[in-house]
């Protein structure tokens, strides 16, 4: 029953599976080379709610178009629901909202 705000490597490196977890990683995952190597190394079955925008910005490593260029990418993950949010009035610069299952 906490919120626990860390490096996810550190705290994956000392994680122990005891309780039920949820993991967060909002505007997170276009930003880091080693996104796959993290999402690889969550416990098994755990849960992960991850969002990202679909714009290029300087510091973006990738963007994604739609749910099936984020299933190709993050292959180890169950996409269990999906949500697409614009951003702005125009609706061509989006949100994405993924809740997965590690498999």
């Amino acid at each position: 029953d906490k919120f626990i705000c860390a490096n996810a490597f550190s705290f994956l490196e000392s994680y122990k599976p005891n309780n039920k977890v949820m993991f967060f990683c909002f505007e997170m995952l276009e930003h880091i080379d080693k996104d796959i190597e993290l999402l690889e190394i969550l416990p098994k079955e755990v849960d992960i709610i991850f969002s990202f925008p679909n714009f290029k910005s300087f510091n973006h490593l990738r963007t994604f178009g739609n749910i099936e260029d984020i299933r190709n990418r993050y292959t180890m993950l169950n996409l269990v629901d999906y949500k697409i949010f614009p951003s702005n009035h125009t609706g061509k610069d989006v949100w994405h909202l993924v809740y997965a299952k590690r498999k």
